[in-house]
């Protein structure tokens, strides 16, 4: 793996066909309750007593489909497959510890996550914005074919179903196997000389991780802490982050990197 790379590609949880195809599973259930559940009149749509329900209904059968189980059993198994693999890593180089250290904060790391994508989640993310849709168009006298066409926008657009479900998978991979590098940091601290930052910078990237990525080349030693913490003073570093949890606070509230601790 590259440092620039996450542990899991987009790819690894969800192919670019397999997204299309959870796109379309959606909006077939949506526009499957939007039939039965809107009235039409001269070609308009109108609320029925049922109209409410439309989202919420359409979330729960889509969450509860065999697909969409599917592609969270995949990323499952690979996040347990990289899991595995940077342990072996470790223990190569004779730096051990034991899954009892590490299982029960996996554990709920990724139930966190995972809640993100059960039904409650997909409410939370996408029930509001897309009843909006729907009653917008209702107001507006709109026909059905304008409504769907609305909403596939949506559901297939900037803020696509797709990639809410990569990037939230992608946190939970990051969260779940960085608590294997904090436990390794907190087992040999006395070992530890620096970290290896890994992950993409981006256009919002913070001050602090374009610094250790570009200026410090990805090399995080002893002696660059202070001036990381000056530079990251007003920029969100997490009260009582320091050189030892790095792996765990990272450099900032919701930073997208990993640090993987260098053992002399």
């Amino acid at each position: 793996m590259r440092p620039e790379d996450t542990i899991l590609s987009e790819n690894d949880i969800l192919t670019e066909n397999e997204g299309k195809k959870l796109e379309i599973l959606l909006m077939n259930i949506l526009i499957k309750n939007i039939s039965d559940n809107i009235n039409i009149n001269n070609g308009k749509i109108q609320l029925s007593d049922t109209t409410d329900t439309i989202v919420k209904k359409s979330l729960k059968k889509f969450y509860n489909t065999k697909e969409y189980s599917e592609s969270i059993i995949k990323y499952l198994t690979k996040i347990e497959d990289v899991s595995k693999l940077k342990l072996d890593i470790y223990r190569k180089k004779g730096l051990l510890i034991n899954s009892s250290e590490i299982n029960p904060a996996q554990k709920l790391a990724i139930e966190e996550h995972l809640s993100y994508l059960n039904e409650n989640g997909l409410n939370s993310r996408f029930n509001q914005p897309l009843r909006k849709i729907i009653y917008s168009n209702i107001y507006a006298g709109s026909s059905q074919n304008e409504l769907e066409a609305q909403l596939k926008n949506y559901v297939t657009g900037k803020e696509a179903l797709t990639k809410y479900i990569k990037q939230t998978a992608i946190q939970g991979a990051d969260a779940y196997t960085a608590i294997i590098d904090q436990k390794i940091t907190d087992k040999y601290i006395g070992r530890v000389v620096g970290y290896t930052i890994v992950g993409s910078l981006i256009e919002t990237s913070s001050p602090q991780c374009k610094y250790c990525v570009e200026k410090l080349k990805r090399k995080i030693k002893k002696d660059d802490w202070k001036t990381i913490q000056e530079i990251a003073a007003q920029n969100g570093l997490i009260k009582g982050t320091d050189f030892k949890n790095l792996p765990t606070n990272k450099l900032h509230w919701g930073c997208r990197h990993l640090f993987t601790p260098e053992i002399e």
